[in-house]
């Protein structure tokens, strides 16, 4: 999968043992990622005061989470011809 071999190039991604795991800085990314999600709901609640509210934030960063791995899961990249039977 081009996609993958990418991350892996890139150093976000390792194969161990047959699977995927993120390296160190593909951790980073993935944090940045979710943060941008959580900067993005808090933009939409003027009124809120992160620090005041943990378990708003908490909640926040769930479903900051929760919309990325389902995005993915939705979205796959599109099979290229090794994939394809």
């Amino acid at each position: 999968m081009p996609a993958v071999e990418d991350q892996v190039t890139r150093g976000l991604l390792v194969r161990d043992d047959g699977h995927l795991t993120f390296t160190d800085a593909g951790r980073d990314v993935l944090a940045d990622i979710f943060r941008v999600w959580r900067e993005r709901f808090i933009s939409e609640l003027p009124e809120w005061q992160p620090d005041q509210n943990g378990e708003l934030t908490s909640a926040l960063d769930r479903v900051s989470e929760r919309l990325f791995t389902e995005h993915a899961a939705l979205h796959p990249p599109p099979p290229t011809r090794e994939t394809v039977p």
